[in-house]
């Protein structure tokens, strides 16, 4: 490359101070600038990637190269682009380099880095994917489960080997959701989502009571269940703030619900707060608090797994000081949600969100992982990779054919361990439309499908339990013979606290946009919310990530963004030129919570 006038340098540097390529005046060439599929599109933490960037210029004509963004540790030297990529950038890259020539043309070349984590060559051993399999129900233990219909009222109980709903009386007039099972089988918990308060009802729908609860706050308690061998018998937790965790205890011997003494498990702040989403889900059991336990870093919260222990084994308050510390940056986003304990505390397990290799790791919600819980005072592990990696008892991917759809596709999460530490219970939802609900035996990841594929069920997080000696089969005769309940009414999503309501305001559909181009992306949500943008070159058959990162609409509302020439859609690099394009925003833990642009648009190569 030859030298350029010091006119010209200076320029550029000035233009490269501002970070400005969006900025710059294009004029783009009227042939590609080079090919993506040449790059290297994976890299790995801590060593060293080196491409060269092969331009289609013609001729001798002088260019000048530059990158767009100043702030990552890229280097560029001529032609030679290298980086030596941290933790931090584990994930999908976008890399943005400048091409300007003395006539004050220029335009942008991009491509799309894959930054594979820091984490062994071949899989963990405890790493099931490859050996999932299927299994009938009527092999598994006897019992049953319950689930509220997903945007329905009232609750189901089934039996576990054959799939036979009955409608349990009492429960019409509410919305269920955390639902879960008391220690002996005969009582249910659960939130009314409806109306913010939690509901005490055997599982023959008699009984009927409302929690009492202290000190809420507008919008709470969307979060409780029972708290499972506790130091005080029976109790009932619930979230009351974003900050407070308290507990009541219950004495449910005499088959009408008593309640006695409420207490603080958990005071957090300034450095901590809860998060009150259903679908995340907390679990409470001995002296462990497991679930979404999000720093406060400049105001924001960060979404990711998280474990508090309580003093003086479960008696205590625990603060922000009990709560586990990661070896990894406060202000790093991983999020994780479906999270639940066993009865006795030993296993965790959730969606691990986008932490570990995703070669061995399901991050789309096809599959959890598994750990013992991490108390306070535990030597600090590194959350994206040795939570996983290292230090998991299991990861267990779906079955195989579920293994390669996308979260909007197949969503497998709103797991709950009943009074068995072998088997999970949880649910599948999305578009492919064989939702229901499964059991899984994790130790040999054996999954059972509860429910038919065919019957279609949407639900939200079951519950299970298996018969034992204190409690008996199902008898049918036993189901409350009269139903107080008053319907509820129909699911309305602008009811709903927690849907964030996102909306696309542009690219909506029609519009016919450049590769090299900056687009501009306009959103817009009632609320906060954590969602996943991301794009479908087919019409919506799939879709690919257009940012490393979640965002939040309410403060994104404006999102600029320079088209590639190719992005990498089920694990290979594509061009981006397509007439049926789709924009998407995605909720991170709710799929039902989206927008797309209301019709197709187009992407056309440089002029």
């Amino acid at each position: 490359m030859k030298n350029i006038p010091h006119i010209l340098l200076l320029a550029y540097a000035l233009i490269t101070l501002f970070c400005a390529c969006d900025k710059l005046p294009t004029h783009p060439t009227k042939t590609p600038l080079f090919d993506p599929h040449t790059m290297t599109s994976t890299a790995i933490v801590n060593s060293l990637y080196v491409d060269t960037i092969h331009l289609n210029s013609e001729g001798t004509q002088q260019y000048h190269l530059y990158l767009c963004d100043t702030t990552k540790k890229w280097v560029l030297s001529d032609s030679i682009f290298s980086w030596t990529p941290s933790i931090a950038d584990t994930g999908l890259q976008r890399i943005s380099i400048a091409c300007v020539w003395p006539d004050s043309q220029s335009d942008t070349i991009s491509w799309t880095i894959q930054v594979k984590g820091y984490w062994p060559e071949s899989c963990p051993s405890y790493t099931h994917k490859y050996d999932a399999r299927t299994g009938q129900a009527a092999d598994l233990p006897d019992g049953y489960f319950i689930y509220a219909p997903y945007a329905q009222s009232g609750l189901c109980l089934s039996p576990i080997r054959v799939f036979a709903p009955k409608m349990i009386p009492n429960t019409l007039e509410d919305r269920p959701g955390n639902i879960s099972i008391s220690d002996d089988g005969g009582w249910i918990c659960y939130v009314d989502r409806s109306r913010n308060r939690i509901c005490l009802i055997t599982i023959y729908g008699c009984n009927k009571t409302i929690v009492p609860v202290v000190g809420t706050d507008s919008g709470f308690p969307m979060i409780a269940g029972f708290y499972r061998n506790g130091p005080y018998g029976p109790e009932i937790y619930y979230l009351s703030t974003f900050w407070a965790l308290r507990s009541v205890q219950v004495d449910l011997s005499t088959g009408v619900p008593r309640f006695s003494n409420d207490r603080v498990l958990a005071q957090l702040g300034p450095l901590y707060l809860f998060n009150n989403d259903d679908f995340m889900q907390l679990s409470v059991a001995k002296d462990q608090i497991f679930g979404e336990i999000l720093p406060i870093v400049n105001d924001a919260w960060v979404y990711r797994t998280g474990y508090i222990t309580i003093p003086d084994q479960g008696r205590g308050i625990a603060g922000d000081t009990d709560v586990y510390r990661w070896n990894t940056p406060i202000d790093y986003n991983a999020f994780g949600c479906g999270h639940t304990q066993t009865f006795d505390g030993l296993y965790c397990l959730s969606n691990p969100g986008e932490i570990g290799n995703p070669s061995c790791v399901p991050h789309n919600h096809n599959g959890f992982y598994i750990t013992n819980f991490r108390h306070t005072g535990d030597p600090p592990i590194d959350f994206r990779t040795e939570q996983t990696d290292k230090y998991a008892i299991s990861i267990n991917w779906c079955p195989l054919e579920y293994q390669n759809y996308s979260m909007a596709e197949v969503d497998f999460w709103g797991w709950y361990f009943g009074n068995s530490d072998e088997y999970v219970i949880g649910r599948q939802l999305g578009s492919l439309g064989q939702n229901g609900i499964w059991m899984v035996h994790w130790q040999e990841n054996i999954w059972y499908r509860l429910s038919p594929a065919v019957d279609n069920i949407l639900t939200l997080q079951p519950a299970v339990y298996f018969y034992n000696s204190s409690m008996p089969k199902i008898d049918s005769t036993l189901f409350c013979q009269h139903d107080s309940s008053q319907v509820a009414p129909p699911y309305n999503p602008n009811d709903d606290w927690f849907n964030p309501r996102y909306c696309i305001k542009s690219p909506n559909g029609g519009e016919v946009l450049i590769q090299g181009h900056s687009l501009e992306i306009k959103l817009f949500a009632a609320h906060s919310g954590s969602a996943i943008l991301s794009l479908s070159l087919n019409g919506g058959k799939n879709y690919a990530p257009l940012l490393p990162h979640p965002i939040d609409p309410l403060i994104d509302t404006l999102i600029l963004y320079t088209i590639p020439d190719s992005l990498l859609v089920l694990n290979e690099m594509r061009s981006t030129i397509s007439n049926q394009c789709l924009l998407q925003i995605m909720d991170y833990g709710n799929s039902k919570y989206f927008d797309r642009s209301d019709s197709v648009f187009s992407i056309v190569a440089r002029q």
